[in-house]
């Protein structure tokens, strides 16, 4: 039988940072570590105000990890390198050696909610909310399909980068170069071309391998999502973040697996006459929308599948943990709560979670 990789996870906090945070942060590491059969050879939780690179438990995992025989495999919460050092000396000396690999569990892209148990809201139409009841799974559209909405739904390139593109273009044909020489092999004008090359790749090809779930993060209910998202006769999930990321128990897309992670973070609102999206990953064009539709603040849950070619996916959950509550519009008539409360018992959930809009 072969054996499982090792790893140590080092969770490193702010000093302020409460109890409770930490113990969910060490929770999730555990998990992911488990549903990616790592086995964990030790725990190093500490409190630092310091980046990764200057971290003195950082140094003394790693010195740890030099007299072990095999490589070892660590895992930090959302820490990234931050420069050199000799911390940063001695971690790239044992990945030369084969001694260690470092992994985060939080992607850069994806900005969690300021509070674990923060208040999210799904505002769904009858026949959206019935297909989640009776298959347990969360409903992932593929990105292309938004943009009956939002026309700029996945764009990598804004109105203020194509304005750029075409100055700088200009500049060239001119002879005027009107920028400092950044410290690229590339020209200012290969660069903008690379960028061109990079958005018809994404028009064509990422926006079709993209599916994302939408949550609204919010304390209450907000009446322009139940305009917008629902329907007389719909209804509103009403869960929390910690919830949504404990429901998932799908054997293929997770927030915990390395091989079919459910990526999950908070929307970045932008003015797209005067922001331009970064380059270096290709998750950045969908965790930004225009500042005009930031009345959705938006979390969302993204599946990145290069090679499924369909409009959607599925993905299950538990039904119990990720629901909280259930509000029905409030220009439903009073009948449909009934309806609704009925329809809810044969899915085990009670009508104390069953709430009538208070906007009604």
């Amino acid at each position: 039988m072969e054996s499982q990789a090792k790893v140590v996870l080092l969770l490193r906090n702010k000093k302020n940072d409460p109890d409770s945070l930490c113990a969910m942060r060490i929770g999730r590491m555990r998990s992911y570590a488990k549903t990616n059969h790592l086995e964990i050879i030790d725990e190093v939780i500490a409190r630092e105000d310091c980046l990764l690179h200057e971290s003195t438990a950082f140094l003394n995992v790693l010195n740890a990890i030099e007299n072990r025989s095999e490589k070892t495999k660590v895992l930090t919460y959302d820490d990234f390198n931050g420069g050199e050092s000799h911390i940063f000396d001695k971690y790239k000396e044992l990945i030369a050696r084969g001694k260690v690999e470092l992994e985060n569990y939080c992607h850069p892209c994806f900005i969690e909610p300021d509070e674990d148990d923060a208040r999210i809201w799904r505002y769904l139409t009858l026949p959206k909310f019935l297909d989640l009841l009776q298959t347990n799974m969360l409903f992932f559209s593929r990105a292309d399909s938004l943009r009956g909405d939002d026309k700029t739904e996945g764009a990598s390139r804004t109105n203020a980068e194509v304005v750029l593109a075409d100055l700088i273009r200009q500049a060239e044909h001119q002879g005027a170069p009107f920028a400092p020489d950044l410290g690229s092999p590339l020209s200012l004008v290969e660069i903008v071309e690379l960028n061109e090359r990079r958005h018809l790749y994404g028009e064509k090809h990422a926006i079709k391998q993209m599916f994302i779930n939408c949550w609204h993060l919010n304390d209450s209910e907000n009446f322009a999502m139940w305009k917008v998202y629902s329907e007389q006769f719909g209804v509103c999930i009403q869960s929390r973040y910690s919830r949504l990321v404990n429901s998932f128990c799908d054997e293929s897309y997770n927030p915990y697996s390395a091989s079919g992670r459910i990526y999950i973070g908070k929307v970045r609102y932008v003015d797209w006459n005067s922001y331009i999206i970064p380059k270096d990953n290709g998750f950045w064009p969908f965790v930004h929308k225009k500042r005009e539709f930031s009345y959705e603040n938006e979390l969302r849950c993204i599946i990145w599948d290069m090679e499924n070619k369909s409009f959607f996916k599925k993905a299950k959950i538990d039904l119990n943990t990720l629901i909280d509550n259930i509000y029905i519009n409030p220009y439903a008539p009073d009948w449909f709560r009934n309806v609704i409360v009925d329809l809810c018992k044969s899915f085990n959930i009670s009508d104390g979670r069953i709430i009538k809009s208070s906007l009604s």
